[in-house]
């Protein structure tokens, strides 16, 4: 959130993920032009909506200037929480393999991981959410360096699944590069921002 009186909306990715602002901008009817800058040898696209009536919707939802210290878990209706926690992962979250050289059973085989980078109180909100809805352990919440930052870690093929399944079941939007990235899933080519009846969405 930027702008004279936080009223602009601006969103910046990796120039490789520029089918995911496309369709952001599809899903607004937007006019606005998507920007390209470089940084240090790395490309990036952005979009910068000027909207109060976004901005202050969003604020509703702890999306503010400088929110991530402060950003808490959202008051949604349960059916949105898979694709707010698929959004939040696309941007402050990863999915890899990692060999884990402890116990008898896994010797040195690749286990899916599956983390999310928040503050504290935000992630102690999910890590409810996920055990619960998914089905799967507790883990401990764990400081990153000095800041505000924690972050919190899932593995192993069966909770990494069950993760998957939650994610993206009926998900229409979402970031390719990182869900082709989960043990178990096939995407599609990335679509619209549009939702199943074929309406944009709205913000009130």
């Amino acid at each position: 959130i930027t702008g004279r009186n936080f009223n602009t909306l601006s969103i910046g990715i990796a120039a490789s993920d520029l089918e995911h602002l496309e369709a952001f901008k599809l899903a607004l009817e937007s006019n606005y032009p998507i920007h390209t800058w470089t940084i240090a040898g790395r490309n990036y696209v952005r979009i910068d909506i000027y909207s109060r009536r976004i901005v202050e919707t969003l604020a509703r939802h702890s999306i503010v200037p400088r929110k991530g210290p402060t950003l808490a878990w959202p008051a949604l209706d349960p059916n949105l929480l898979p694709h707010y926690l698929r959004g939040y992962f696309d941007g402050d979250g990863w999915i890899s393999s990692i060999i884990h050289r402890t116990g008898p059973r896994l010797g040195n085989k690749p286990q899916p991981t599956f983390g999310l980078v928040g503050n504290n109180d935000f992630l102690t909100s999910a890590r409810s959410y996920i055990s619960a809805a998914c089905g799967v352990n507790s883990p401990k919440i764990r400081a990153v360096g000095k800041s505000y930052a924690h972050s919190i870690v899932w593995s192993g093929t069966l909770q990494i699944s069950r993760i998957e399944n939650l994610l993206y079941r009926n998900a229409t939007v979402f970031l390719a590069r990182k869900c082709s990235k989960f043990p178990t899933r096939s995407c599609a080519p990335l679509g619209s921002c549009r939702t199943a009846s074929g309406k944009s969405l709205s913000f009130s």
